[in-house]
């Protein structure tokens, strides 16, 4: 079997800092390459492949909406080496490779969806005629999202979980500090900005996550002019590097995540961090954080609402306080569940699956 991994056009490969698409893709590479499976890697210039992964660049790299272009560069180097032994997972934000399986029906293509919405490019009128044909293959990454883009598609999608690499996600027994954590895009669908509300000016808190690579700067700016200005009890990290990120997570006392309840939450790679750390982590419910709590103790599961997830802090903190290690142990045992063995072992049985059809 020869698989073709197809990133976003976004950033080189491996990211330095968030970038959680980006970052599995990186690692389900290096997890089947490891696994003696002909891989190649197609991403952005500057991009730095797993040992004994094969590079095919982009010639693109940037957040301006470029996979159209990044298709064309990349697609003869494709055409080259696809045989019927081959799968091409694509991860892009767009589906451009699909025009490949729309011209060659031959050609076995499998699309896992980051966000809710389904691609965006090419024109959704050449995708949606060719539906009947069969042979298709989506991929959400939790069993709420692969069913409402079922619906949203007229179409069956599969659901391979995100996974995250236990070996770097240590578990961690040692001490905690007394801030609460928001560690996400800073944009209002992850609510940072309820994040805020919800601390006040009660508790120590730390916000962190990417704030360059988003489409609304002028919102960071508004959220760091207020922390700056009524939050002194909060401090303002914006984009850290991918160790720092580990650092204040595994240090924090609690994350918290109270999603904007318009937004629709796929997966989120933040939990499942965290949690594996050994941190506690409260999120309203929200998309696939159901999901993502399932195995943990009801006071910690998923909030129905911010309302609630709020109400129930403070009882929360003072419950973590009385048997913190305890719980600390609960969320690393649920996370477990995710790890990123799994999530390759799941891809390479649906690979063999999409090759002997």
């Amino acid at each position: 079997m020869k698989v073709i991994l197809i990133s976003t056009a976004v950033m080189p490969l491996p990211p330095f800092s968030y970038a959680g698409l980006e970052r599995l893709v990186y690692q389900l590479a290096d997890g089947l390459a490891k696994r003696g499976i002909e891989t190649y890697l197609v991403a952005p210039t500057g991009t730095t492949p797993p040992n004994n992964v094969k590079f095919i660049d982009m010639g693109v790299s940037g957040w301006n909406n470029n996979e159209e272009q990044a298709f064309i560069n990349y697609r003869s180097a494709l055409e080259r080496i696809i045989d019927k032994e081959t799968v091409i997972s694509d991860h892009s934000w767009q589906g451009y490779p699909y025009l490949l399986r729309i011209e060659n029906p031959e050609i076995k293509i499998t699309h896992t969806f980051h966000a809710l919405q389904p691609w965006r490019q090419p024109k959704q009128k050449d995708i949606k005629e060719d539906f009947e044909s069969g042979g298709w293959h989506f991929i959400g990454i939790s069993k709420a999202q692969a069913n409402k883009l079922s619906k949203l598609m007229n179409a069956p999608v599969t659901t391979i979980y995100n996974g995250v690499d236990d070996k770097e996600f240590k578990f961690y027994d040692g001490d905690r500090d007394d801030y609460l954590l928001f560690f996400g895009l800073i944009n209002r669908e992850k609510g940072v900005d309820n994040f805020i509300d919800i601390i006040g000016d009660k508790y120590k808190a730390k916000i962190a996550g990417e704030d360059s690579f988003i489409t609304d700067t002028n919102f960071v700016r508004t959220i760091m002019n207020y922390i700056n200005r009524e939050r002194p009890n909060i401090e303002y990290y914006g984009s850290v590097l991918h160790q720092e990120k580990i650092l204040l997570m595994k240090r924090a006392f609690m994350m918290i995540y109270p999603f904007n309840p318009a937004w629709f939450e796929g997966f989120n790679l933040s939990i499942i961090e965290a949690s594996m750390l050994g941190t506690p982590v409260l999120a309203s419910e929200n998309g696939a954080t159901l999901e993502l709590t399932e195995g943990l103790p009801d006071i910690f599961k998923a909030k129905p609402n911010n309302r609630i997830l709020e109400m129930d802090l403070p009882t929360i903190i003072e419950e973590l306080k009385s048997n913190y290690m305890y719980y600390s142990r609960k969320f690393r045992e649920n996370a477990m569940r995710f790890t990123l063995d799994k999530m390759v072992e799941n891809y390479i049985k649906y690979f063999e699956k999409v090759i002997s059809e």
